[in-house]
């Protein structure tokens, strides 16, 4: 499993354990509102699509685009979307357009 696909993992298990707290209804966290539930599960669906690709063995520029859904939908729950940071930190190892 390569270091990417570890990440894409990661977040696939933190955002499923979160929409799991929030619909059982436990004390633990979870979305407070429908909206925020619509837009983890968007995110969670954008981060599982890009997992997909990844084990195809699509290309990073097919990838990203689903990324920077997921960090937009989870930016609208906290009242910032700041995307910049994760894609740039992405690239740099990456050769993305040429």
């Amino acid at each position: 499993m390569t270091v990417m696909s570890k990440s894409f993992f990661v977040c696939k298990c933190a955002a499923s354990s979160f929409l799991a707290n929030g619909i059982a209804g436990t004390a633990a966290a979870g979305p407070g509102t429908l909206r925020q539930k619509e837009l983890v599960e968007a995110a969670l669906s954008a981060v599982q699509e890009a997992l997909c690709l990844s084990s195809n063995g699509e290309p990073l520029d097919l990838i990203a685009p689903l990324f920077r859904t997921a960090v937009n939908a989870l930016g609208e729950i906290t009242g910032e979307v700041s995307s910049e940071d994760i894609f740039e930190a992405m690239f740099t190892r990456f050769c993305v357009g040429k």
